[in-house]
């Protein structure tokens, strides 16, 4: 009987020693389990003050130029930000709303991916992306990495007020980018632009000329009323290859009620992005956001539309945007 325990005490201990081993080896190994630590870095950008309403567009703003992101360029020639974070905050670091957050963005200054650019603006302030994707941004001193912010005020005549952005980049460099098999991502926007023939721009001198030298204003004035404004996505807007859009983060102002993108080759409606508005306030509280690894196809023999929808709920004539911004795979990238 002592032997047959002891037999079996040596068994049941060559058993646990070897499930550990393969425990220990399994984490060990390249490939089964990765141990990485994702990095974070925080910017503060302001202060800025806001003394007084400001149109779209035209509220104080600043910029953050040489960012250190504390990666040597010789080990990771690369960037490659999985999350991005933007809080506006008052003089003791205190949460403030976000009604005075126009857009704040984070951009590349190398041209070999010129689109590569974050940014998030009211209603919506992260961007996480889906598991196995990133941004990717040259980390290269001779082309910086840029952070913008502008300040938005369309509610207190009599305000004096200083706030802040506190921005938050999560990122990997390109050792952990490999192991884990991050797919980059480049930006293509969609925009919805309004002929000025039958809509009033906010800034006249602001104009595009996206197709057959019509021109197109990308901030106008919606009277009050629900319209609608479809802008088909000719010229520069088009797309000049397929893409697989895997993120989109759309863009509206106060009183903007939905962004709708349309394949009009097939008639399908592709996606719509809804706003949620604060009732008493010309404040954009929440917007919808599209986020998928297995995405969505864009073909460039399409013709597509963005339709941008506004219920104007005041008695006079608001400023109006409407974009979308898509992320999708760039398949050419290879580490």
């Amino acid at each position: 009987m002592i032997g047959e325990s002891f037999n079996k005490w040596e068994d049941m201990k060559w058993f646990f020693l070897g499930l550990i081993l393969s425990i220990t080896y399994a984490h060990s190994s390249p490939g089964k389990f990765i141990d990485f630590k994702e990095r974070k870095k925080e910017f503060i950008l302001g202060p800025l003050k806001i003394d007084k309403i400001y149109k779209s567009m035209a509220g104080p703003e600043k910029s953050l130029k040489d960012l250190d992101f504390e990666l040597n360029p010789k080990k990771s020639k690369n960037i490659w930000i999985t999350k991005f974070k933007a809080e506006v905050l008052d003089t003791k670091d205190n949460n403030e709303s976000q009604e005075f957050m126009c857009h704040v963005v984070l951009r590349s200054t190398a041209e070999t991916i010129s689109n590569a650019t974050l940014g998030v603006a009211q209603g919506q302030k992260e961007v996480i992306f889906p598991k196995g994707f990133a941004v990717r941004m040259v980390n290269h001193p001779n082309y910086p990495i840029v952070l913008d912010g502008q300040i938005l005020n369309n509610n207190y005549r009599q305000i004096n007020k200083d706030v802040y952005f506190k921005i938050t980049v999560s990122y990997v460099d390109d050792e952990a980018a490999k192991k884990l098999e991050l797919k980059p991502m480049e930006m293509k926007f969609f925009g919805g632009l309004c002929p000025n023939k039958t809509c009033e721009p906010v800034y006249p001198e602001k104009t595009y000329h996206v197709c057959e030298g019509k021109k197109y204003s990308g901030h106008w004035l919606v009277p009050p009323g629900k319209h609608n404004y479809p802008a088909v996505q000719n010229g520069q807007l088009a797309l000049t290859k397929n893409i697989k859009i895997h993120y989109i983060w759309m863009h509206l102002h106060p009183y903007g009620e939905s962004i709708s993108l349309k394949d009009l080759t097939t008639g399908k409606i592709i996606w719509t992005g809804k706003a949620k508005n604060q009732n008493n306030k010309a404040v954009v509280l929440e917007t919808d956001h599209f986020s998928s690894p297995e995405g969505i196809w864009l073909y460039k023999d399409h013709q597509y539309e963005v339709t941008t929808s506004y219920n104007n709920k005041t008695g006079k004539k608001i400023d109006a945007m409407g974009l979308l911004y898509m992320y999708y795979n760039d398949p050419n990238y290879s580490f």
